[in-house]
């Protein structure tokens, strides 16, 4: 086991000039962890990370962080406008076919 560190994560928002941080303390154990990050960290263009203190102690030598991925659920799906072409030309299409068929 090795003492604990710090790790800070920093994500470039989509606008590509903003970034936002939020650090995790790891406890020195070896295995996976998980971080819950704030909702500041949505629409990112990139994530990285760095560690803080001397990276020749033996707890900063070996890390890596994997499986990084965003709580799909926090962000309301917003349809392209393609498919709400599509759509809306599909219910002209069932409004003439239904105003034909009455005549």
């Amino acid at each position: 086991m090795y003492p604990p560190f710090d790790v800070t994560f920093i994500g470039t928002l989509a606008d590509g000039a903003t970034t936002v941080e939020q650090t995790f303390t790891l406890d020195g154990t070896f295995g996976p962890q998980t971080f819950f990050f704030d909702d500041d960290f949505t629409d990112l263009l990139s994530v990285s990370w760095k560690q803080q203190g001397n990276i020749h102690t033996a707890s900063s030598q070996w890390y890596q962080f994997d499986n990084i991925r965003l709580d799909e659920g926090r962000q309301a799906a917003v349809p392209e406008p393609a498919t709400m072409l599509l759509f809306a030309s599909g219910l002209l299409g069932l409004a003439g076919a239904y105003k034909k068929r009455k005549n």
